[in-house]
């Protein structure tokens, strides 16, 4: 075998990448010769990491794919996927103490209203049992009302409805919608919610199925959850595996999941890391020569884009590419797993046939931006009291909290206010636009102009001296670092129960025929399950291996 003929080829170095090669390592052939290739300059896709140094404390940050989301409800081949990359799920929920920051003070949620939405700054304040503080919140009187009502439990939303018509009534709306048709909530409240969900899901208030913000607790729709039995019919596929889950939904190390991109690079690479174990790999950087070396069993090309893949009459498929010096590459492989955005198969693939094709071009992803900030201290959150706050009706930032609070290894939350510490911030640039697709394909276009990131930068500065410079946080003396992420390709859509709204968009059956792909070719990545999490990137992974692994058993048996 050549340098350039392969067992496998995988095309994407995310995590969905790194569990295909994983999977054939394990079920397939543990000597199998594999190439994967990646387009941009970083394994592990969006699981980026952020890493600072202040005043000599070592930080980590995410900068992309954040947490492990209702980790009890992953399969039993996800968990045992896990543990034998040696992540310990049991020991991360050991290390995290959710109690952190309010044992020291900050304990509530702030919301900072800026003039560029509002009219005038404001702040309120979201204070546990207490309900919300709006005296200086740049709001009508019947909005501060109305949503003084909500947030302590007093709109009587479903008033006269049994359990099976408030689900019914959950099923057929956006949360938009029941704040519209049960609330009758002034435009103001409407505007107030307008991105409340954008940075977990990507969708804003107006696209949100409100039965799956009621499964998950999103205030106020949360509340109204019906008191019956399920997964309740309509909800999404994530909905339906989170139903059970009775533990917190979120988990994070330090760095995101770029913790468990490098626990596979590891397993797949033994010689990359000194470091044995995930604590000890944190912030270790990355030998990118080594990784591309033509003696290695299982070879990583960073910098290097696909342009076609085809399959040929020698039961073989040809992989074309364009390496990092502009010239090009052909590789030759027995099989091939895409891992990347379902976007880019259409033109990567052309043998898929035409249904394929339209459903590839139909999946484009929701965008998202992210931001880590190194700050020197954190006194202004301990003296508002606050651990997170949100920027309503914001169109670009909505949330932004103080580092996770979690030890692993040499990495732990600071225990004093005076210690440095980093600001995660996340948004959604979804547009407010009644067809999802549409208001993806916006969001997206806006984070491809020129000069966003530095725009966004300077933007979040703005928003966090809004919020933080009346209890002297000083942006020019305080922040050592401010690292912005532009994700147009963020987090893959999914099917929910309003997607009758919107033509366009593929169905759970399209993504399914569309991850078989064709002949020794097949798709992965969440794209294709219609679950946007870590395990839905995985358990795909593992479907295009057993896929393939079949197609190639039956081939030989020929």
């Amino acid at each position: 075998m050549s340098n350039s003929d392969f067992d496998l080829i995988v095309v994407g170095g995310g995590l969905s990448g790194l569990a295909a090669a994983f999977y054939w390592c394990s079920q397939v052939d543990a000597c199998a010769k594999i190439l994967i290739i990646e387009a941009s300059s970083r394994i592990g896709g969006s699981s980026v990491d952020h890493h600072f140094k202040v005043n000599g404390h070592a930080m980590a940050a995410p900068g992309g794919a954040q947490e492990l989301t209702f980790p009890e409800s992953f399969s039993s081949r996800v968990r045992s996927t896990m543990t034998t990359i040696g992540i310990d799920l049991d020991d991360l929920i050991k290390h995290t103490d959710f109690s952190h920051y309010r044992s020291r003070g900050a304990k509530n949620h702030a919301f900072c209203f800026s003039a560029d939405q509002w009219g005038r700054d404001g702040m309120a304040f979201w204070r546990s049992g207490e309900g919300i503080d709006l005296s200086h919140a740049p709001l009508c009187s019947e909005a501060k009302s109305q949503l003084s009502k909500i947030f302590r439990g007093e709109i009587p939303w479903f008033e006269g409805l049994d359990e099976t018509a408030k689900l019914q009534a959950l099923q057929s709306r956006s949360c938009t919608e029941v704040l519209k048709d049960f609330g009758k909530c002034h435009p103001e409240v409407e505007r107030f919610f307008a991105y409340w969900t954008s940075p977990s899901s990507g969708l804003p208030f107006s696209l949100h199925p409100a039965l799956d913000a009621a499964l998950v607790g999103y205030p106020p729709i949360g509340a109204l959850a019906p008191d019956l039995p399920g997964p309740w019919p309509g909800l999404t596929q994530a909905g339906t595996q989170f139903f059970n889950s009775t533990s917190r939904a979120i988990y994070r190390f330090p760095d995101g999941n770029a913790t468990i991109a490098r626990a596979f690079l590891a397993w797949l690479r033994p010689d990359i890391f000194q470091g044995d174990g995930a604590a000890t790999r944190l912030g270790e950087p990355i030998d990118f020569e080594k990784l591309r070396h033509a003696a290695a069993t299982r070879r990583f090309h960073v910098n290097e884009t696909v342009k076609t893949i085809r399959p040929t009459d020698e039961e073989k498929v040809v992989v074309e590419t364009t390496t990092p010096e502009g010239g090009c590459a052909t590789y030759r492989a027995s099989a091939v797993i895409v891992a990347t955005w379902a976007t880019e198969c259409e033109a990567m693939i052309p043998a898929l046939n035409k249904a394929q094709k339209t459903t590839a071009s139909a999946m484009g992803r929701l965008p998202i931006i992210t931001a880590t900030v190194a700050v020197s201290n954190w006194r202004p959150w301990e003296q508002l009291g606050i651990s997170n706050l949100s920027w309503p009706g914001h169109p670009s930032w909505q949330r932004a909290e103080l580092g996770f609070p979690v030890k692993i290894g040499a990495y732990s939350p600071p225990d004093s206010p005076d210690q440095p510490n980093t600001i995660t911030a996340i948004g959604a640039t979804t547009h407010l636009h009644d067809k999802p697709s549409i208001a993806a394909a916006m969001g997206r276009e806006l984070l491809n102009q020129p000069h966003q990131a530095q725009k966004l930068r300077d933007e979040l500065i703005r928003l966090l001296e809004c919020a933080l410079g009346p209890s002297g946080f000083d942006a020019r003396n305080d922040i050592h670092a401010c690292q912005v992420e532009l994700w147009p390709n963020g987090y893959p859509c999914y099917t929910t129960s309003l997607d009758n709204r919107d033509k366009s968009l593929a169905s759970i059956e399209d993504k399914k025929a569309l991850a078989r792909g064709v002949g020794r070719i097949a798709i992965a990545g969440a794209d294709v399950t219609d679950r946007p999490f870590l395990d839905g990137a995985l358990e795909a992974a593992y479907d295009a291996v057993s896929m393939l692994q079949n197609r190639l058993t039956r081939s030989t048996a020929l």
